[in-house]
């Protein structure tokens, strides 16, 4: 059992939203940046995509877990603290080493990565939204946690060649802490996050195993 409820959340969420603008309305406009930059398929512009990614994890583990889940979470600065090792890993990886390249080359991993990122940037804050809760209480990719993790493993199945590991891992996992939480809480469209956490691992795997066609 967590120790909060449902509309605890959303209460928090409204709050951190309200708190944080004007960023909600840009990490919507870097969300549609990024799949527009993903689908455009430039490999110069993997390391913008990646940075937006990197910088997205920063800013839910620092802002997020830290100064406001932790208010009701006894375990959020443990999740703040995976969150910043994430975002390290994607900055590291994508931007200073430039190992990963984003390419969309409408394989079959290729367009389940697309319409998992669309699902996690869009479907599921219209879903918050028509579920009762007010535009500020919505959970949008790159600044809450669930969102932010479903997204960036829609991008990451996107990679040309094998899908790193070392930088799929921690948003596979946070999509089964995730669904566990939605099922603790009654919160039914994130029991999406465990399917796409499902099908992410499984691209990772089939596309270390062999060449995407």
């Amino acid at each position: 059992m967590l120790p909060y409820t449902a509309e605890t959340l959303f209460a928090l969420f409204d709050e951190y939203n309200r708190a944080i603008r004007p960023l909600p309305g840009l990490a919507i406009f870097l969300t549609a940046g990024v799949l527009m930059l993903v689908i455009r398929s430039r490999q110069d512009r993997s390391r913008v995509v990646l940075g937006i990614l990197a910088a997205g994890w920063l800013w839910t583990g620092i802002a997020f877990q830290f100064f406001f889940h932790a208010d009701i979470n006894f375990a959020a600065p443990a999740y703040g603290a995976v969150f910043i090792l994430q975002g390290l890993l994607l900055a590291w990886t994508g931007v200073f080493r430039r190992r990963t390249v984003l390419h969309f080359d409408r394989s079959f991993i290729g367009w389940a990565g697309i319409r998992i990122a669309i699902i996690s940037a869009i479907i599921l804050p219209l879903i918050d939204w028509q579920s009762g809760v007010g535009w500020t209480d919505v959970r949008l990719a790159l600044i809450a946690p669930g969102t932010t993790a479903g997204f960036t493993l829609g991008i990451l199945m996107m990679s040309k060649g094998p899908i790193p590991l070392h930088i799929a891992i921690i948003p596979i996992l946070w999509a089964f802490v995730a669904g566990a939480h939605a099922w603790a809480l009654g919160i039914p469209q994130d029991y999406l996050l465990p399917v796409v956490g499902i099908i992410a691992l499984g691209a990772t795997i089939r596309s270390r195993s062999r060449p995407r066609t």
